[in-house]
C-alpha cells in the first residue's frame, strides 16, 4: 500500500515565494513481510540501548527507515501508530534508558545489509498536511508555559508577534512539530534554549534587525519523534534519541532560515585596492605644552640671553664663579692664546672644576639642559686609562648646609668607561633641575663640578663649558613641527654645529663631527661618532620616540650610513626598544674602516602598540655585534613612515555585490592573510559604506595591515568577506565551565529530498563539541538525497569541531559560506561514500588542529579546510585561505568506512574519477592541495585540477603523494617553498601553468617587515644563511615504472620564473630529492618550457643518482631535444653528455634516447656493498663511459623475509645499446644467486630496447645442491623467504630429528593466512640447466595454527579441497622473453599419518627454464588456520645431461690456456685473456671465487678449487694465504690437480707477500 504525503518545496527567494509553494506528494514504498522477522528479532536482542543509529519498520505501512551515525538511534516500530495531533509535551519528560552507541551500530549496520535497497529516513509529519492553509496564530495567545519545554502543535501555525518581549526564555526547549515562523516584523531579539527540535516547519524570514538564538545547558537533550512519524526510531516507545546538549535538530521536518538581504548574492569578493590612513598623529596638546615650555623665558630683565646658562671658553675674565670644589690650587691656564681651567687633584677623587650658576634664578625647572665640555686626565701613574669623571652639584641651603648632589641626568650614564690621560675629550650629556633645586626660598647657590672618578687622576683640565637651554630650532623640530612621519629629529646632525642631541650614547662618548670630508659622500659633512666604548651591549645611538607612534600596522623604514674603524670587519644592529620588547630592524653589512648603507623596514603590531602606550621607554637602539672597543661613526640617519596602515578598502566590483545593505557599518569584515602565515588574517570593523564612481568603498574603524590587493597582484589579492549576519546562532560561554570544547551542534537527521532545507545567511558562533562523534555547527547525516537543500551565505567561526560535514548525503548544494577561526577540519565529506554535492565560493581562514580527536584514525589535528575522501563531487571557486595544514586534502581510502560502508561495499574512493575540481584558490597554509596517506590517489581517469591557483604556502603549494594520473591544468603556483612536489607519483601533468618561486610583490611584504620576517614563526620563505633555496617543481622517483599503468610525469607549457637573483639562495626551477629513492622514471619529460628571467634552472647537487628527464624539445635547454641527467657515475655513459653548469650537477646529453633496464638481485648485501658495473656500446658503435651502481635500498626494509623484497639496480643507459654487467662485492667479482630483470619504461619509453643486456655469470661452486641452509642448523633463516604478511619463525628443539630446528611459516585466518601462505627459495639460476633432473625430498608437519593439533590433509585432494596439502612448486620467470611465469609442480607430499611427513618429487629442467632471469622455490597450498612447518629440504642433482651444449666443465687451471701468452691466448678459440680484469689466460667457461671468506662451512668452502679450510680458526681462505712465508707460500698448490698456483714476490700493491698468481701474474 501506499499514501501520500506533503512536503515543502524551496523557499529560497530566488525561486517560489513561500506563498506560492504548494505540498506535493510523495509515494512510500511497501516493506516486504519478510523483513518483519529481522526488525522482531533486532527489538529482542538490542532494546533498549543508548541511541546511536536509527532503523526503523513500521508495521503499519511495512516500511523500514534508518537513521545512522552515532548520534541517532536505532528503534523498531512494530506496532501500528496512531493519529496524533497535539501531543502533550510532558510525556516526553520521563523518558529513559536511550540506545547505546555500541549496540545501535551493531543493528544499523545488519539492517543495512539485510535491506539495502530500502529507504530508511525521517518523512514529515502527515498531520501537517494542510497546514500551510491554516491561519496562523499569534505565539503572544497561546498563553505558553516557557518554564516547560514548548511544543508548536503539528497541524497548526505559530505566528512569532510583535510583543513586547525582546528575548524569550524556553527553560526545557522548543519544539517545532507543526508550522513556526519568525517574520521580518517581529520585534524578538533573543531565543535563549536548551534545544530545538524541528519535525515540522520552521521559517526565519529575513530582518534587518538583529536575532539570536542562545543554545544553553550543559545535559544531555533526548529527542522524541511525534507520534505520527513513519520512522519511529526516536519514539517515545523506544525511549527516544539522545542528541547531545545544546542541540537544534532537525528530523523530518523542514527549514527555511534566512539572515542575509536576499538581494546580497555574494558574502566574499576580491581586494581591489587600499587606501592608506597614514602614520599616527602625536597629541597636539602634548606638543603644544611641550613647545610652549621649552620656548618659555623667565621673564626677567636680569636674564639677558635666558637660554644660556655657561658659556666659557676661559679666553676671558672669569670672576669668582669658578673653583676647585674645595682643591688647594685652581687656576686658569693659556697654552698660547687658547685658555682652559686646570684642578690639581688631592687625594679627594670628589674634588675637580667647579661653576657656581649665578643666575639660578633663570633656571626653568623641568626642562632639557643641554651640557658641554672638553676635559683632560694629567696622571704620572703607570695607568694610562681612567673612568669617563660624573656630572655632579652642590647645592647650598638658605639654611646654610650644603648638599653633595648627583645632576638629573635625562638619559643614563651606562657604562663607566675608560679614557686616556694627556688627550682632551669631549662630553655630553643633558639634564634637567627639579622645582626644589631652583627654588631661591630653598636654594641660596647651584655649583656643577666634574669629578674624576679614580684618585690617580692627578689633574683635571676643562675648557669649552656650556649649559643652556635647545634652541628654538631644536623646540621646533622636536615639539612644533615634529610629527610620527619621521621618528628621528637631527638625523642628518645639523640642528647644531656642537650638539648631538636629542640622540645619546648609554655608554662610551657620543659627539658631532662637523665640516668633515671623509663622510660617506661629498654632501654628508657632519656624522656623530661613538668612542671610548667598553661593551657590546650598549647603545652607541640611541634616540627617544613618540609613545603615540608605534602603532599596529606601521611600516618604518630605517636608512643609515655607518662606519666601524677596525681592521676586523663588524655588524652593527640597529633595533625599536619599546620598554621590555626590542624589535630587530637591520644588521649592517661588514664594515672595516668603510661606510656602508644600512636599509631595512620594519612593520608594527598590535603587540608592539600596547607595548609602546605601556612603557615610558620607546627609543632607537644601536649596538656593535660582538665589539665592545671600535669607535663608530654614524651619518645621515632616517626612520620614515613607508605606508603600511590601511583605513579604505576599494573592494572587486562584482555584479550585484549590494554593499550599500549588505555590507553596513558596524559588521564585521574578514580579510585573509596576505602572507604565507594564517595568523596574518584580519578581522575589521566598518565605520561607513560608499559607491563612488563604480567603486565599493569601504572605510574602517580602525587601520590595518596593508593587504595584497589585485593592484599589487592582479592574481593574488586578499579576499574580504563579510562575517556579520542579522540571524545568530550562539551559546553561552560560561555555562558549561568544566567542557569549555563543547558549543552548540546542528543537525538535519535522516531526512532525505523531496524534504529541502535552506539554511541561508546564518552566522554560527561557537559550535561543535570537540571530541563527540555528530556533533558539529552543521552536519547533514545520513539524509541520502537531498537535491535542493542549500547551505549557503553562512558565517560559522570560532567553532569547537569542524564546519559545514557532509555525512552520508548527497546532492547537497553548499555556496559562499565564511568559515573562521575553526577547529579541525572545515567542510567534510565524512565516510567517503559521499557524491555529486557541489561546493562553490566557500571560504575558510585561520583554522586550527583540535585538542581531543574523535577516535585515533581521525586527522583533525592537522586540519583542512575542505577534508575530500570522495572525489566524484564538485568543487568551483572556493578558497581556503590559512589552513592549519591544508587548503584542500584528498584523504581517499581503499574502501568506504563508518556507517557508509555497508551501502557502498565495492567502492573504491581511491580509484575514483574526480568530478570536477576548477577555479579553487589556497594560500596561507602549509600545503595547498595535498594526496595523502600513502596508498595515494590513483582515479581510472586523470583528475584534473583545472585553473587552480595555490601560493603563499608555508610547504608545499601542491603535494601528489604515492598516486598517479593527477593533472594540473592552468594553474599558477607562486610563493611556496615547493611549488608542486610529485612524490612517488607517477603519470603526473603541470600544462598551461605558471611557476613563480619568489614574486616581487611577496618580496616586497616580507621586506616591509624587516628581520622580523624571519624569525619564528617566520613569514620569509627564504632560510637565511641555510643555502635551503625555493623549488618550483620537485619530482622524485617511484615504486614501480610498471605499476598502475604508470607512464612518466609530463610538463608542458609550464612558465617560470623567479628562482634566480632576488630569490632565496640555492633556489631552482626544477628540482630531485635523494629521499627514499627508487626508480627515476626515464618517461619523464617537458615540452615547451620557458624561463621568464635568470631563474636558476635545474639542481641535481642533492639528488638522488639516476635522474633522466627527456628534454622533447630542447625548449629547457639549448634547442635540441635530448636528455638531462645527474652528473654522477650511475647514469654518466653517453658520450655527447655535456655539464649545465658546475652549481646545477647536472648534464644535457643532446640528442639521447635513455631507457631502464631494473635488476632485481637477492637481499644479501649491505646498501652500497653490491655494485654493478655496465661496459658497451652505444647504437653507432662508440664505446659508454663505463657505469657503476649501487644498489638501491634507501628505506628500511620491514620485511627483508619477504619473497618480493629484493635488492634493486637501475640500470638508465642509451637505448639500441649493447651492454655487458658485471657484479662486484669488495671489488670482487661475484654472482649474486639470481638477477631478475625487466624493462622499468616498457610503456611510452624514447626509443627502442637495447640490442644485448648480458650479466656476466661465475662458474657455480656446485649444482649439487640447490638448497641452501635446509636444515637449520645453523640456528637462522637464511635464504628463506615468506609468502605472507606474517613471516617466518625459527623454532627451536622441534626439527624432525626431534632435537634439531625447523622453519614455520604462520598460517592464521585473522593474519591473512590462505593456501598463498608458505615458505620457499631463491635457486641458483647458474644451476638450472636443460635436461637436469633434480629431486626434491623434505619433512614437513602440518598443525592447526589455534590449537596446535595435528592436520591431516587429503594426499588425493586437489589444491581447493578443503583438507589440501602442501606441494613444492618452482616459479620460473623471465620478464623480458615470457610475458607468464611457468609454477611446474616438483614435489607433493606422499604421506600424511605421522607428525612429520615425507614430501618428495623430480623435476626435469627444460630450455624454458633454462631462460629464466629467477627460479623460486615455493612450499605452501594448505589452507587457512594451518601452519606450515620443514625441515631437512633438498633439492638434488641427480642426473647430470648426457649431451648439453650448455654443460659447463668443473672450474681447473685447464693446461690448454694456462700460462699462454696474450697473442696465443687469443688465437684459442676456447680461451680468454684477461677475464675478470686479471692479465691471464683463462679457459672460457672456467671462472674461480677468489673471496673464500663468504663460505661459512667446511663442506662448501673445500668444494671451490681456490679456498682451503683452517680447521683452527674455523675458516675458509684462499689457499695463497697472506701471512703465508716464502716456503709454505711456494709450496701451496691444488689438491685435485698438484698445480704450484701461489708466488712469493714484493711486487707493488697489491700484490704484495703470498698471493696467487692468478691474481698476481709474475713480472
Amino acid at each position: 500500500m501506499t499514501f501520500s504525503l506533503c512536503c515543502i518545496t524551496s523557499m529560497d527567494p530566488r525561486r517560489t515565494p513561500p506563498s506560492q509553494t504548494h505540498p506535493q506528494p510523495i509515494s512510500i514504498l511497501p516493506f516486504p513481510r519478510r523483513r518483519r522477522k529481522v526488525m522482531a528479532f533486532l527489538i529482542t536482542h538490542f532494546l533498549p540501548v543508548v541511541f546511536l543509529t536509527a532503523i526503523v519498520v513500521s508495521s503499519s505501512n511495512n516500511k523500514a527507515y534508518a537513521a545512522s551515525d552515532t548520534d541517532t538511534a536505532l528503534i523498531i516500530d512494530s506496532t501500528d501508530s496512531t493519529e496524533h495531533k497535539n501531543v502533550d509535551s510532558s510525556i516526553f519528560d520521563s523518558v529513559i534508558n536511550p540506545l547505546s552507541d555500541t549496540d545501535l551500530n551493531i543493528v544499523y549496520e545488519n539492517l543495512l545489509n539485510s535491506n539495502e535497497d530500502e529507504d530508511l529516513h525521517f518523512e514529515p509529519l502527515a498531520c501537517n498536511t494542510n497546514v500551510h492553509n491554516e491561519i496562523c496564530q499569534n505565539f503572544s495567545e497561546q498563553n505558553y508555559d516557557l518554564s516547560q519545554k514548548v511544543v508548536i502543535p503539528c497541524g497548526t501555525c505559530i505566528l512569532m508577534d510583535d510583543s513586547s518581549e525582546e528575548t524569550l526564555h524556553f527553560g526545557k526547549g522548543l519544539d517545532v512539530q507543526g508550522k513556526l515562523l519568525f517574520p521580518s516584523s517581529s520585534n524578538l531579539k533573543k531565543v535563549v534554549t536548551p534545544f530545538v527540535f524541528v519535525q515540522g516547519i520552521l521559517i526565519v524570514e529575513y530582518s534587518p534587525e538583529k536575532l539570536e538564538f542562545q543554545l544553553v545547558g550543559t545535559e544531555d537533550n533526548i529527542f522524541i519523534s511525534h507520534p505520527d512519524q513513519i520512522f519511529s526510531g526516536c519514539s517515545l516507545q523506544n525511549n527516544g534519541c539522545s542528541v547531545s546538549k545544546k542541540a537544534f535538530v532537525v528530523a523530518g521536518g523542514t527549514l527555511s532560515i534566512h539572515g542575509i538581504h536576499p538581494s546580497c548574492p555574494y558574502t566574499w569578493t576580491k581586494l581591489q585596492s587600499t587606501v592608506d590612513a597614514g602614520p599616527a598623529s602625536i597629541d597636539p596638546s602634548f606638543l603644544s605644552e611641550s613647545s610652549a615650555e621649552s620656548k618659555s623665558s623667565v621673564g626677567t630683565s636680569l636674564c639677558m640671553d635666558d637660554k644660556v646658562v655657561v658659556n666659557e671658553s676661559f679666553n676671558g675674565e672669569l670672576g669668582n664663579r669658578w673653583d676647585g670644589t674645595g682643591a688647594r690650587t685652581h687656576q686658569r691656564v693659556f697654552d698660547g692664546d687658547d685658555g682652559y681651567y686646570t684642578v690639581p687633584q688631592s687625594p679627594y677623587s670628589s674634588q675637580g672644576p667647579r661653576v657656581f650658576l649665578t643666575n639660578m634664578h633663570c633656571l626653568v625647572p623641568n626642562v632639557h639642559y643641554l651640557l658641554r665640555f672638553q676635559y683632560r686626565y694629567r696622571s704620572s701613574s703607570s695607568e694610562q686609562e681612567f673612568e669617563i669623571p660624573w656630572v655632579k652639584m652642590t647645592r647650598k641651603r638658605i639654611q646654610g648646609w650644603t648638599d653633595w648632589m648627583s645632576t638629573n641626568h635625562v638619559y643614563s650614564r651606562g657604562n663607566i668607561n675608560r679614557v686616556g690621560t694627556e688627550t682632551w675629550h669631549e662630553y655630553q650629556t643633558v639634564i634637567y633641575f627639579t622645582e626644589d633645586t631652583v627654588d631661591p626660598a630653598v636654594t641660596e647657590n647651584l655649583g656643577i663640578y666634574i669629578a674624576p672618578i679614580s684618585s690617580a687622576v692627578e689633574t683635571v683640565d676643562l675648557d669649552n663649558f656650556t649649559l643652556e637651554r635647545p634652541s628654538d630650532a631644536y623646540v621646533d623640530a622636536l615639539y612644533v613641527t615634529r610629527s610620527c612621519d619621521e621618528l628621528l629629529v637631527n638625523g642628518d646632525a645639523h640642528l647644531s654645529d656642537r650638539y648631538v642631541y636629542p640622540f645619546y650614547s648609554s655608554g662610551g662618548t657620543l659627539q658631532l663631527i662637523t665640516d668633515a670630508d671623509d663622510g660617506p659622500s661629498t654632501d654628508v659633512t657632519n656624522y656623530f661618532r661613538s668612542s671610548s666604548r667598553t661593551s657590546t651591549w650598549e647603545s652607541i645611538l640611541s634616540q627617544a620616540i613618540p609613545i603615540q607612534c608605534p602603532v599596529k600596522a606601521a611600516i618604518y623604514e630605517l636608512k643609515a650610513y655607518v662606519r666601524v674603524v677596525s681592521e676586523e670587519e663588524k655588524q652593527v644592529l640597529f633595533t625599536l626598544n619599546l620598554g621590555p620588547t626590542y624589535i630587530g630592524i637591520v644588521t649592517c653589512p661588514p664594515s672595516s674602516n668603510n661606510w656602508v648603507l644600512c636599509v631595512a623596514k620594519v612593520q608594527l603590531t598590535e603587540q608592539h602598540e600596547l607595548a609602546a602606550k605601556t612603557t615610558a621607554i620607546s627609543r632607537l637602539y644601536t649596538r656593535v655585534l660582538d665589539d665592545d672597543i671600535s669607535t663608530v661613526d654614524i651619518a645621515k640617519v632616517e626612520f620614515k613612515y613607508q605606508g603600511g596602515r590601511t583605513l579604505q578598502l576599494v573592494l572587486q566590483q562584482e555584479e550585484e555585490l549590494g554593499i550599500s545593505h549588505c555590507w553596513t557599518p558596524g559588521s564585521e569584515i574578514l580579510i585573509t592573510s596576505h602572507t604565507i602565515r594564517h595568523e596574518d588574517s584580519q578581522v575589521a570593523k566598518i565605520l561607513s559604506v560608499a559607491e563612488d564612481d563604480g567603486k565599493n568603498i569601504i572605510t574602517l574603524e580602525d587601520p590595518i595591515h596593508e593587504p595584497i590587493s589585485l593592484e599589487h597582484d592582479a592574481r593574488t589579492g586578499v579576499e574580504v568577506a563579510l562575517l556579520s549576519r542579522n540571524l545568530k546562532f550562539t551559546i553561552d560561554e560560561n555555562d558549561d565551565v568544566d567542557n569549555p570544547l563543547h558549543g552548540g551542534h546542528f543537525i538535519i537527521m535522516i531526512t532525505a529530498a523531496p524534504v529541502l532545507q535552506e539554511i541561508v545567511g546564518v552566522e554560527i558562533d561557537g559550535f561543535g563539541q570537540q571530541g563527540r562523534l555528530g556533533r558539529y555547527p552543521i552536519h547533514f547525516h545520513m539524509c541520502g538525497n537531498v537535491t535542493g537543500s542549500v547551505v549557503s551565505k553562512n558565517t560559522i567561526r570560532n567553532t569547537k569541531q569542524r564546519g559545514i560535514v557532509v555525512h552520508g548525503t548527497n546532492k547537497l548544494y553548499v555556496s559562499e559560506n565564511i568559515f573562521h577561526n575553526t577547529r579541525g577540519h572545515v567542510v567534510v565529506l565524512e565516510d567517503g561514500g559521499e557524491r555529486w554535492n557541489i561546493f562553490e565560493r566557500n571560504l575558510g581562514s585561520v583554522g586550527h588542529g583540535v585538542e581531543k580527536l574523535i577516535s585515533r584514525g581521525d586527522s583533525d589535528n592537522s586540519p583542512s579546510t575542505f577534508w575530500i575522501t570522495n572525489p566524484q563531487n564538485t568543487w568551483k571557486g572556493n578558497v581556503a585561505a590559512g589552513a592549519g595544514l591544508s587548503g584542500f586534502w584528498f584523504e581517499l581510502r581503499g574502501g568506504v568506512r563508518g556507517l557508509s560502508a555497508s551501502m557502498h561495499p565495492d567502492m573504491v574512493p581511491t580509484r575514483l574519477d574526480l568530478l570536477k575540481f576548477i577555479d579553487n584558490v589556497s594560500h596561507s597554509s602549509a600545503q595547498g592541495i595535498q594526496t595523502y596517506p600513502s596508498s595515494g590517489y590513483i582515479p581510472n581517469s586523470p583528475a584534473v585540477f583545472e585553473n587552480h591557483k595555490s601560493y603563499r604556502n608555508r610547504k608545499f603549494g601542491v603535494f601528489f603523494h604515492a598516486g598517479g594520473r593527477m593533472s594540473i591544468q592552468g594553474g599558477y603556483i607562486s610563493d611556496n617553498k615547493i611549488g608542486v612536489l610529485i612524490d612517488m607519483d607517477h603519470s603526473t601533468v603541470i600544462s598551461n601553468t605558471s611557476v613563480i618561486g619568489y614574486s616581487m610583490t611577496y618580496k616586497k611584504v616580507v621586506d616591509s617587515m624587516g628581520e622580523q620576517a624571519s624569525r619564528s614563526p617566520a613569514t620569509a620563505l627564504c632560510d637565511e644563511g641555510k643555502n635551503n633555496g625555493l623549488v618550483g617543481i620537485r619530482l622524485d622517483s617511484y615504486h614501480d615504472g610498471s605499476l598502475f599503468d604508470a607512464t612518466g610525469s609530463r610538463l608542458e607549457n609550464v612558465n617560470f620564473s623567479g628562482f634566480g637573483s632576488g630569490s632565496c639562495e640555492g633556489s631552482s626551477s626544477l628540482h630531485v630529492d635523494n629521499f627514499d629513492t627508487r626508480y627515476f622514471d626515464t618517461r619523464n619529460k617537458m615540452q615547451n618550457v620557458q624561463f621568464m628571467d635568470d631563474s636558476n634552472k635545474i639542481d641535481l647537487c642533492k639528488s638522488e643518482m639516476q635522474v633522466a628527464i627527456w628534454d622533447v624539445d630542447g625548449s629547457f635547454t639549448e634547442g635540441k631535444s635530448g636528455y638531462i641527467i645527474s652528473d654522477t657515475n650511475a647514469i654518466r655513459s653517453h658520450p655527447d653528455c655535456k655539464s649545465l653548469g658546475s652549481d646545477s650537477c647536472a648534464l644535457f646529453c643532446p640528442g639521447a634516447c635513455l631507457r631502464t633496464m631494473t635488476l632485481l638481485v637477492p637481499l644479501f648485501y649491505d646498501r652500497d656493498a653490491l655494485t654493478l658495473e655496465i661496459t658497451g656500446t652505444i647504437d653507432d658503435g662508440r664505446s659508454i663511459t663505463p657505469v657503476f651502481i649501487k644498489n638501491f635500498r634507501n628505506k628500511k626494509v620491514y620485511e627483508p623475509q619477504r619473497e618480493s623484497t629484493h635488492s634493486i639496480f637501475y640500470a638508465t643507459l642509451p637505448a639500441s645499446g649493447r651492454y655487458y654487467g658485471q657484479f662486484f662485492l669488495n671489488d670482487q667479482p661475484v654472482w649474486p644467486l639470481y638477477t631478475d630483470m625487466k624493462y622499468e619504461d616498457a610503456v611510452g619509453n624514447c626509443g627502442p630496447d637495447f640490442k644485448s643486456f648480458v650479466i656476466e655469470k661465475l662458474n657455480p661452486l656446485q649444482c649439487t645442491e640447490l638448497i641452501q641452509n635446509g636444515s637449520f642448523e645453523g640456528g637462522n633463516t637464511d635464504y628463506w623467504r615468506c609468502l605472507s604478511a606474517k613471516c617466518l619463525l625459527l623454532v627451536e628443539d622441534e626439527g624432525a630429528d626431534g632435537t634439531s630446528k625447523s622453519l614455520l611459516a604462520p598460517n592464521a585466518a585473522n593474519k591473512a593466512g590462505g593456501r598463498h601462505v608458505g615458505l620457499g627459495q631463491y635457486l641458483d639460476t647458474r644451476c638450472i640447466k636443460e635436461g637436469q633432473t633434480y629431486t626434491l625430498t623434505a619433512k614437513v608437519k602440518l598443525q592447526n595454527s589455534v590449537t596446535g593439533i595435528l592436520y591431516e590433509c587429503n594426499l588425493n585432494g586437489y589444491s581447493s579441497d578443503p583438507l589440501s596439502c602442501p606441494r613444492a612448486t618452482i616459479r620460473f620467470r623471465n620478464h623480458l622473453e615470457q610475458p607468464t611465469n611457468t609454477f611446474p609442480n616438483v614435489g607433493n607430499m606422499i604421506e600424511n599419518d605421522k607428525e612429520w611427513n615425507q614430501m618428495s618429487g623430480s623435476y626435469l629442467i627444460t630450455a624454458h627454464d633454462e631462460a629464466a632471469y629467477s627460479a623460486f622455490l615455493y612450499i605452501n597450498g594448505v589452507p587457512s588456520d594451518v601452519d606450515v612447518h620443514i625441515d631437512e629440504v633438498s633439492l638434488t642433482l641427480i642426473a647430470p645431461p648426457t649431451s648439453s651444449p650448455h654443460h659447463t666443465p668443473s672450474p681447473t687451471v685447464t693446461a690448454s690456456c694456462k700460462k699462454l701468452s696474450k697473442d696465443k691466448c687469443k688465437k684459442q678459440p676456447n680461451c680468454i685473456f684477461g677475464a675478470s680484469k686479471m692479465k691471464i689466460c683463462f679457459v672460457k667457461k672456467d671462472k674461480f671465487y677468489f673471496d673464500c671468506s663468504v663460505f661459512t662451512k667446511k663442506v662448501t668452502c673445500k668444494e671451490n678449487t681456490l679456498c682451503g679450510y683452517d680447521i683452527e680458526v674455523k675458516k675458509c681462505h684462499h689457499i695463497c694465504r697472506p701471512d703465508h712465508d716464502r716456503k709454505p707460500c711456494r709450496q701451496a698448490k691444488i689438491k685435485s690437480t698438484g698445480q704450484k698456483i701461489c708466488k712469493y714476490a714484493k711486487i707493488a700493491n697489491p700484490c704484495k707477500k703470498c698471493r696467487s698468481t692468478v691474481d698476481c701474474p709474475a713480472e
